[in-house]
């Protein structure tokens, strides 16, 4: 697919068994916080870098969290696109474009395929017998854990702390006014 230069993430989140703290901001309600972390994680994980700039836009009802937002990101040379929602359906996935081809992950939080698209045609890799994403998040605790590692080589306090930094830039910039 050659050199990464553009991301498109688009993420649909259930709330109907999350219950009424997701809608309170105060509760770690709100789509950003929920869904955004991640994506924000993944994003600096797969590039290797960090986030270095960022704006967007979030809906929240008055002293609600918000339903749904839309990010713009820069890492490095790459420009990343984000719509993030609680309220509408919208097909979840994460491609990712190159200056071969791209990269289409459908329903990325719980897919196990992937379509590599490129001059060459199409190719599909499937994830056989995957497990819930759960599994591996737990999996890997367990190893850092057993190996006596203090720090995740995946989920560095870096990666961590540059994600909740840009929520918390976002937020104060959406909850500032004292109306809301």
């Amino acid at each position: 697919m050659g050199e990464v230069k553009f991301i498109d993430v688009k993420e649909k989140h259930e709330i109907d068994d999350k219950g009424e703290w997701f809608s309170e901001i105060a509760s770690g309600g709100g789509a950003l916080f929920n869904g955004g972390s991640n994506l924000l994680g993944v994003v600096q994980f797969l590039l290797q870098d960090s986030i270095k700039e960022w704006s967007g836009f979030g809906y929240n009802r008055v002293g609600k969290a918000d339903t749904r937002c839309v990010l713009a990101l820069k890492c490095g040379a790459v420009l990343i696109n984000s719509l993030i929602t609680t309220d509408f359906d919208v097909e979840s996935e994460l491609v990712v474009y190159g200056t071969r081809g791209k990269i289409k992950i459908p329903n990325y939080w719980e897919g196990s395929a992937a379509i590599l698209e490129n001059g060459l045609g199409t190719k599909r890799f499937v994830l056989e017998n995957q497990e819930n994403e759960l599994v591996y998040e737990v999996d890997h605790i367990a190893s850092c854990l057993a190996s006596g590692a203090v720090v995740s080589p995946i989920v560095t306090p870096k990666l961590t702390m540059q994600s909740m930094t840009i929520i918390q830039d976002l937020y104060q910039k959406w909850y500032g006014d004292p109306l809301n």
